[in-house]
C-alpha cells in the first residue's frame, strides 16, 4: 500500500506517466468509428467452394492504392472496384478487403452498375481466402477513407 510519502510520489509520477502516454495516443482513437458490414457470400456447388471463406478483419486499414496490403484491410469505394483491382489484391495477400457502397444505388449510372455487376459475378465464380465485406457509405467513415 501507500504507506509513505515516497510511496505516494511513486505512484502518482507513475499515473502521471500513463496520463502522458495514453494522452499521446489519443489522436489515433479518433479515426475509430463503428459500422455494420456484410461478409461475402460463400456456397458449395457440385462439392466446389465458391465466394468468401475467410470471415477474419482484424487488420490495419490501408487506402485502395497502399503498395502493402498483406494482412491489412483495403478500403475501397464502389467506384474504384474493378475485376482486376480485386484479383490483384487477392493475389497480393490482402486481408481482407472492404468496399462501401452508397447509401442510394439510383444515383448510379447504367455503366456503374454494368461494371458492378461484372465484378460481383467474378467474385462469385472464384473461391478466396481474402474476406470481402461491404458496407454502407456514411459521412464519419468517408472521413476516414479520405485521411
Amino acid at each position: 500500500m501507500l504507506e509513505t510519502l515516497s510511496d505516494v510520489s511513486r505512484f502518482l509520477g507513475s499515473f502521471w506517466g500513463v496520463f502522458t502516454i495514453l494522452a499521446v495516443c489519443a489522436p489515433a482513437a479518433l479515426a475509430v468509428h463503428e459500422f455494420t458490414a456484410y461478409r461475402m457470400n460463400q456456397y458449395t456447388h457440385g462439392g466446389i467452394d465458391y465466394g468468401c471463406k475467410s470471415n477474419m478483419i482484424n487488420y490495419e486499414a490501408r487506402p485502395a492504392d497502399a503498395n502493402i496490403v498483406t494482412r491489412r484491410v483495403v478500403l475501397l469505394s464502389m467506384g474504384e472496384v474493378s475485376v482486376d483491382r480485386m484479383r490483384e489484391l487477392i493475389s497480393n495477400k490482402a486481408g481482407s478487403v472492404l468496399i462501401a457502397l452508397p447509401n442510394n444505388s439510383t444515383t448510379l449510372t447504367q455503366e456503374e452498375v454494368d461494371q458492378w455487376s461484372e465484378v460481383e459475378q467474378a467474385l462469385m465464380e472464384q473461391s478466396t481466402d481474402t474476406s470481402v465485406y461491404f458496407t454502407y457509405q456514411d459521412p464519419e467513415l468517408m472521413d476516414i477513407y479520405n485521411e
